[in-house]
């Protein structure tokens, strides 16, 4: 049996330590929705079901992101978003769209937590299922997440007939 050098051990060890103490940006509560007011406060879409004629409207919160002090003593956090759209299970994007948001947050006092939203017009997609790439950087960490929020586009329902006037 071969003897592995002890400093080869230790090196190995202490690699596989670094970084585990630092947070990893994620994304979390991706939901599709009817309204958004604020805070964990929005109205969800049932079956995130839209026509191409409406707008999806996205609700997420970024965690584990970075605050920074800013010069002035404030706090900073700042989060850019590209989108890409599929139909589900295929790799081709039908939409994309960089800087699809760019929200930075900045207060005197520590930022309480944040969420993002975004619309998204959703003319040209035929009916189906579809899943919204959200990709997410965090620019003061310099890290990216991304989530899957599935929908579907259904038909339109057809205008209704005008009744005659008597």
């Amino acid at each position: 049996m071969k003897k592995v050098p002890v400093l080869l051990i230790f090196l190995a060890l202490l690699f596989m330590g670094l970084g585990a103490d630092e947070p990893v940006l994620a994304i979390t509560g991706g939901v599709v929705c009817k309204s958004i007011t604020g805070y964990e406060s929005y109205v969800e879409l049932p079956d995130a079901a839209l026509t191409s004629e409406d707008k999806l409207l996205v609700y997420y919160r970024p965690v584990d992101y970075k605050i920074e002090r800013t010069k002035t003593g404030g706090y900073r956090a700042h989060f850019i978003q590209d989108g890409r759209i599929r139909k589900r299970g295929q790799k081709a994007v039908v939409w994309t769209k960089d800087q699809v948001l760019d929200y930075e947050a900045r207060k005197p006092e520590p930022l309480g937590p944040i969420y993002l939203s975004n619309t998204i017009i959703l003319k040209n997609l035929k009916p189906g299922d579809y899943d919204l790439e959200i990709i997410l950087r965090d620019t003061v960490a310099e890290q990216t997440a991304t989530q899957i929020l599935r929908f579907q586009i259904v038909p339109a329902k057809p205008d209704a007939p005008e009744k005659p006037k008597n």
